[in-house]
């Protein structure tokens, strides 16, 4: 079986070029051949397909010398093989160095075929070394992180261009130059240390953190990752890979100072604040729950709340059940202090929720309520709790920016990490804590009263059937309950948390009422506001609704109290049990929801409270279908991203391009307007911060929608506002993600959006 090959043969003799062709075919070869004499044929026939070139050294017009610096100045890579009847060995010697392959004799002519197998060989090596160090330097020019290749001494030998680009210097400044020229003193030593344990045979780290010290003088804060490099055995090198974690080191400053900002807020809080786990353990205790309680942070941490009176547990207990339903309570209780005695305070809990959603524990705000007999004294305490909700409110934002950073960029640092890199278990430290801190910043946040009301369309004999059994103990067994659904489910649009919290507070309420025992009913069903209405329902709009019904057999009350009895702070209590807000509380989230109430009571035959809500059409009901999950979170529209905090806008901008998004970003409103103004083609989405400076994100999406009809908006924000919520329930058709976000949160928000009609 023969070998194709093409030849192109310089040579003036067709006798000498067919004994060429004979040894060829001899050696197996199929030769496909062009015989040329001047350089003008030659360069006419030099091709990159030409397999090899066999050239006498004397021509008439020509010579090899010159058809090797043609064939160079082409950059073709061709075995050149001198066949010559007389050439002296300078003259042999000189043509190597210019590039012939071999040289032989025309006497010799045996040798020819094996020199063309060799010189073919030889080609093939070298393109496959040449396609090796392509693809070596693409990967290496095309990598996020410096690479830096060194000889056993630790001398430069190459480095990509984002080593350039690191220290200030060109590859040519830096070639030759041992790495640790470049390394801050410290590092440098830890350098060559390291160096002469390899070459010794000991093991090392591999890893290490130093400072590069770039041309202008300037520290960049580097991990560095060596490995030795072996060629057929031996160590010959180290290769040195230099990632700049100057970014990662200011989110960790900014996450300790961040946590040191919330530690003091938390125990300069003149309230008792104490959170707890998802087993309802303590794990934070501040200095005013110290010195209201007796214990000190070290008795407590790690241990069920010592504070509950035996007397007080169902009610606690119903709290956490509400707790892990992830509903808020506020209640006036009693609390055991270190020494037995009993005081009076406020408890206000809240759950805490992580990432997904769930429930691990919650946190709890105790107010003293022992010097509180007077109601003057019980608003300043519920001025102390807002003022700290406020606070909390106001550096939200600002630290749900500074998380949203760290959380998202430790979250893509970990993706390109394998599980075994040496720094994987320092960034999901940095993760871990971010999240830590995540859940106090939402922590202070409830208190702030900024949670969204979520309305939902739901059967309202649903609601009562689910806290039944915490209804059962929170009134205790003395108190009959009886609950009386409709016959056909109550639609209405609320916020299920909140519906909850209203029959808790009126069962409550009722409970207060009956000390002696008697009988809760909680009734059901559909009514026409306007037969209702001319029997002195006035205040509430015509229509089908669905009456919530709260009745007890206690004590009744006076016209006088019942005209009152929604004011805030006014309570028929004695001083130190009530503050007053149970039914305020209860009114204002039945007139959130669109609601109306009514009581109906008389001194000894008992009260019945009334509520009003609109009915709601079963079609409205959330479905799991309704809104199912994007199967792709990725896409390529374009986005024009609004963000005042730049690294906030980097991380989402990285999020986002990284799914294939084309992005477009602008700092504020006036800059996203004039981009949008500068842009000719679609944009799909508007991804925009709520609070900026000058304008706020609701008006610039209104702006832009009116020059864009289609363009769709998604807001972001770590703290609500009136820009996109009105009393807290968010505008209909409104589209929310909240900080902090993680780059999974974040990409299905926008896929969701951009997906819906």
């Amino acid at each position: 079986m023969t070998t194709p090959l093409k030849a192109l043969i310089l040579e003036d003799l067709q006798a000498d070029a067919e004994l060429m062709l004979h040894e060829l075919r001899r050696a197996g070869f199929d030769p496909n051949w062009k015989r040329v004499q001047s350089e003008g044929e030659f360069l006419a026939s030099l091709a990159p397909d030409v397999d090899v070139i066999l050239a006498d050294y004397h021509l008439p017009m020509f010579d090899a010398t010159r058809a090797l610096e043609l064939l160079q100045q082409r950059a073709l890579d061709i075995p050149f093989i001198v066949v010559s009847g007389t050439i002296t060995e300078e003259s042999a010697v000189e043509c190597m160095k210019r590039g012939a392959s071999d040289y032989l004799l025309k006497d010799r002519l045996a040798r020819l075929g094996p020199a063309v197998i060799r010189a073919l060989e030889d080609r093939r090596v070298r393109e496959g070394k040449r396609q090796v160090e392509e693809r070596y330097r693409w990967v290496s020019e095309n990598i996020m992180d410096a690479v830096f290749l060194l000889d056993l001494e630790g001398h430069v030998i190459f480095t990509n261009r984002r080593g350039e680009e690191l220290t200030g210097y060109t590859e040519a400044e830096q070639r030759g130059r041992p790495i640790w020229s470049i390394l801050a003193p410290e590092g440098a030593a830890e350098a060559q240390r390291r160096l002469q344990a390899v070459r010794s045979g000991q093991g090392v780290d591999p890893s290490f953190e130093t400072e590069v010290v770039r041309r202008d003088g300037a520290r960049v804060a580097v991990e560095s990752n060596v490995t030795s490099v072996f060629k057929d055995g031996q160590l010959v090198g180290r290769l040195a890979v230099v990632r700049d974690i100057s970014t990662r080191r200011r989110a960790e400053t900014a996450l300790r100072d961040t946590s040191q900002r919330l530690q003091t807020l938390i125990d300069a809080a003149p309230v008792a604040i104490i959170a707890m786990d998802e087993a309802w353990r303590v794990v934070l205790w501040n200095k005013s729950a110290t010195r209201m309680l007796g214990w000190n942070e070290h008795e407590v941490l790690g241990q069920a709340v010592p504070t509950i009176p035996d007397h007080k547990r169902a009610e606690f207990d119903a709290a956490v059940a509400q707790n892990r339903r992830g509903v808020a309570t506020l209640y006036e209780t009693q609390r055991r202090r270190k020494d037995g005695t009993l005081i009076d305070v406020i408890s206000s809990t809240a759950p805490l929720v992580d990432a997904r959603g769930r429930v691990t524990g919650s946190m709890g705000v105790l107010v003293d309520l022992a010097e509180q007999k007077q109601l003057e004294e019980q608003l300043r305490q519920s001025q102390k709790m807002e003022a700290v909700g406020q606070l909390a409110g106001g550096i939200a934002h600002d630290f749900n920016n500074l998380l949203t950073v760290i959380g998202g960029r430790t979250y893509l640092l970990l993706t390109t990490l394998s599980e075994k890199h040496p720094a994987r278990a320092n960034v999901e430290l940095i993760q871990a804590t971010a999240e830590r801190a995540a859940v106090l910043t939402r922590q202070l946040l409830a208190f702030s009263r900024k949670q969204i009301l979520a309305l939902q369309v739901l059967d309202l004999n649903t609601i009562v059937a689910s806290i039944e059994r915490i209804l059962r103990r929170l009134i205790g067994e003395h108190i009959q309950l009886v609950i009386e659904p409709s016959s056909t489910p109550g639609w209405v649009k609320v916020d299920p948390g909140q519906m909850e919290q209203v029959i808790l507070n009126l069962s409550v309420n009722a409970r207060d009422a009956m000390p002696e025992g008697g009988c809760l009913t909680i009734r059901t069903a559909h009514v026409d506001v306007a037969e209702a209405a001319a029997r002195t329902h006035a205040e509430i709009q015509a229509g089908p609704a669905v009456l919530l019904e709260v009745r007890d057999t206690g004590i009744g009350m006076t016209d006088e109290i019942r005209t009152r009895i929604f004011e805030p702070f006014f309570t028929t209590k004695p001083a130190g049990h009530g503050t007053g807000l149970g039914l305020a509380t209860v009114y204002g989230i039945v007139k959130q929801s669109g609601g109306n109430i009514e009581v109906l009571s008389r001194p000894g035959q008992g009260s019945t409270f009334q509520i009003y809500l609109p009915r709601a059409e079963e079609t409205e009901a959330a479905s799991p279908t309704d809104a199912p999950a994007s199967r792709h979170i990725g896409g390529t529209e374009t986005i024009l991203l609004v963000e005042d905090a730049e690294d906030v806008r980097d991380l989402a901008r990285d999020i986002l391009g990284l799914m294939g998004y084309n992005l477009m970003t602008a700092s504020n409103p006036v800059e996203a307007l004039q981009v949008s103004q500068d842009h000719s083609g679609v944009i799909h989405l508007l991804l925009t911060d709520v609070i900026m400076p000058g304008m706020s994100g609701r008006q610039l999406a209104d702006r832009l929608v009116a020059d864009r009809p289609g363009l769709k908006v998604l807001f972001m924000s770590g703290y609500t506002d009136n820009a996109i919520v009105h009393h807290g329930v968010l505008d209909p058709g409104t589209a929310f993600v909240q900080k902090p976000f993680t780059p999974d949160s974040l990409s299905r928000k926008v896929r969701e959006v951009l997906d819906a009609p």
